[in-house]
């Protein structure tokens, strides 16, 4: 596997909207069991830390959700999806999928720490309407 192809293959995982980077190592593991790429792990993290600022760069053509990038509006539609179901395992995985795939919609990496913040702003605001029922 030549420098080049490591590289190229490097650049198609950093712009999967699923990927998140952390650090060179789980990149070239990524690229193990995303691009079938295996070979001398020193060697293989040398090339990608020689490459850092370039594929950096890639890496963040993809914008990464902040606050903003959901609205009170879309996420009141995703408890409105998810709102019937009983389980709070099953309505949270359902809020996951419903996050992830407006995520991606948008063209947001999509960054598990973010679905999570706002999987549990959907349950607070169930949590609200309930409650709001009760009085």
């Amino acid at each position: 596997m030549s420098e080049r192809e490591i590289l190229e293959a490097a650049k198609e995982v950093l712009l999967e909207r699923d990927y998140v980077f952390s650090t060179w190592k789980s990149l070239r593991i990524a690229l193990g069991l995303r691009k079938g790429i295996y070979g001398d792990a020193k060697v293989i993290e040398d090339i990608l830390r020689r490459h850092a600022k370039e594929l950096l760069e890639v890496y963040r053509q993809i914008p990464e959700p902040d606050d903003g990038s959901i609205s009170e509006e879309e996420l009141q539609k995703i408890k409105e999806e998810v709102k019937d179901g009983k389980d709070r395992w099953v309505r949270n995985y359902r809020t996951r999928e419903a996050v992830r795939r407006l995520l991606r919609e948008k063209g947001f990496r999509v960054v598990d720490t973010f679905v999570e913040r706002m999987v549990r702003k959907v349950e607070r605001m169930l949590e609200e309407e309930l409650q709001g029922v009760g009085v």
